[in-house]
């Protein structure tokens, strides 16, 4: 009966350990993607997302597939210079999946003409883990208001 009970409690611990791990995790992607968006550094903010990614930005059809992501990422990145920082609310994890919601903050600086508009946007990342990695599979953002 001692056994039974040992086992137990070391299965518990283990998918306690696990899911903390997962948030560490988690928590680094959503930290590395913001430190290379505000690089401009397109090689490490794919590297954040899987092949069949979609984002759904305000007021626009979304963007799917890693190959368009990358074309809209090479616009922002050609034409803008971003400053975001990042709160998460909120962390949930399934065995395959997790969802992340937060706030972006900031500023968007336009290359051509210098000015700034001001980023307050709250988030839902949709991941998804593939081969032990977290990859974003979903990102949808809109004006926090």
């Amino acid at each position: 009966m001692k056994f039974v009970l040992a086992l137990v409690i070391l299965i518990a611990s283990c998918k306690g350990n696990t899911l903390n791990a997962d948030e560490q995790l988690l928590r680094s992607l959503l930290n590395t993607i913001i430190q290379a968006d505000n690089r401009g550094d397109i090689t490490t903010v794919l590297s954040c997302y899987s092949g069949e990614a979609v984002l759904m930005p305000p007021g626009k059809l979304p963007i799917s597939g890693i190959n368009a992501i990358e074309e809209s990422y090479k616009n922002i990145f050609t034409n803008s210079i971003v400053h975001l920082e990042s709160t998460i609310d909120e962390i949930k994890i399934f065995p395959s999946y997790a969802v992340i919601t937060g706030i972006n903050t900031g500023s968007v600086v336009m290359k051509n003409d210098s000015s700034s508009s001001a980023v307050n946007d709250k988030f839902m990342m949709l991941l998804e883990k593939e081969a032990n990695t977290w990859k974003i599979r979903k990102l949808i953002w809109n004006k926090n208001q």
